[in-house]
């Protein structure tokens, strides 16, 4: 039996707080971080399908309909990725193909589902429209906050494919809620009557990306009807440390790693093909791993995307790399 490792020797790197986490992993890093770090910590990415991950997280050259059709159970072998986030959405079923997938990765692999905007969106905009039956950018959504037609339309189709390995879903609001004109008490209250209109209890995280609505009574109804908040690097909303004083302690914690607002496209273009650091942000990154260490023994998913920095493996890794040196 191998035993678990108690010390792990970084390679030597540039003296740069924040370039020392770059250098590419020493042979058997990986397994090493992986088996340091907590067994409640899961790290995950926003989808799988970038041929820019090669050598990162892919062996050799690999086509994005290579990757869409086999990529996830590789994805899957890397020692740091155990969690999976993807959109959930109403425009199609998941495929028998698609289910049998899901079904045969491996059992320690979780899934984060995130609700479309059909769910989401108060007021159709050009940015969330795509996808939409109907759909027009100025027009009110009638499914806004609607319990039936995300059960129906949803929740059903994923619980299908998914059975007893169905993971969280994850319910983020775009910073438009005061634009479409519902105020704080009125969010937190359609909140609060969705997830009682649900008929069955289902596992569900909250991302607000406007800080006027990280209310006492948003806090209240989190409470009451057993949602995670989700903690998110979104530009403008307060510290992951303040978000954790205002919100009440939930069975798992999720933590949103994104870019800075307003800006994901121009990033997206920016740093594709997403296969190296681009634009490291130490100051994310420390408060991630001071919230971790807040909680160590919490189940928690660190959702990363590629417009963060770059290339969300690769941030994943500076992360379980600092948070290894502090243990």
């Amino acid at each position: 039996m191998t035993s678990r490792p108690t010390q792990l020797d970084l390679p030597m790197r540039p003296a740069d707080p924040i370039e020392r986490w770059h250098a590419p992993p020493a042979p058997g890093e990986l397994e090493a971080l992986r088996a340091l770090l907590p067994a409640t910590l899961r790290f995950g990415t926003r989808g799988w399908v970038y041929p820019g991950w090669r050598e990162i997280v892919w062996e050799g050259r690999r086509s994005e309909e290579q990757l869409a059709e086999n990529g996830l159970g590789e994805y899957a072998k890397h020692p740091l990725l155990n969690t999976i986030y993807f959109e959930a959405g109403p425009d199609a079923a998941v495929s028998s193909r698609e289910a049998i997938r899901y079904a045969a990765l491996p059992t320690g692999m979780h899934h984060v589902l995130q609700v479309h905007p059909e769910v989401t969106a108060a007021t159709f905009t050009r940015a969330n429209v795509s996808g939409i039956a109907g759909g027009r950018a100025g027009q009110s959504n009638p499914h806004f906050l609607d319990a039936r037609f995300f059960q129906r339309e949803i929740y059903q189709v994923y619980r299908q494919a998914f059975g007893e390995r169905l993971g969280i879903f994850l319910f983020p609001f775009p910073p438009t809620l005061s634009r479409s004109g519902i105020s704080p008490t009125t969010f937190a209250q359609r909140l609060e009557h969705f997830f009682e209109s649900l008929s069955e209890s289902i596992a569900c995280a909250v991302e607000i990306r406007e800080p006027q609505y990280l209310t006492l009574e948003y806090a209240r109804v989190l409470a009451a009807v057993g949602a995670a908040h989700v903690f998110t690097t979104w530009t403008g909303m307060p510290s992951l440390m303040e978000q954790a004083r205002q919100v009440p302690t939930s069975s798992e914690r999720i933590i949103q790693v994104v870019g800075p607002s307003g800006r994901g496209e121009s990033r997206r273009q920016r740093f594709a093909p997403f296969d190296a650091i681009r634009a490291a942000n130490g100051k994310m990154r420390r408060a991630v791993v001071d919230l971790l260490q807040a909680g160590l023994d919490q189940p928690t998913y660190v959702l990363v995307h590629n417009e963060a920095e770059g290339c969300a493996p690769l941030t994943i890794l500076a992360l379980a790399r600092m948070l290894v040196a502090r243990l």
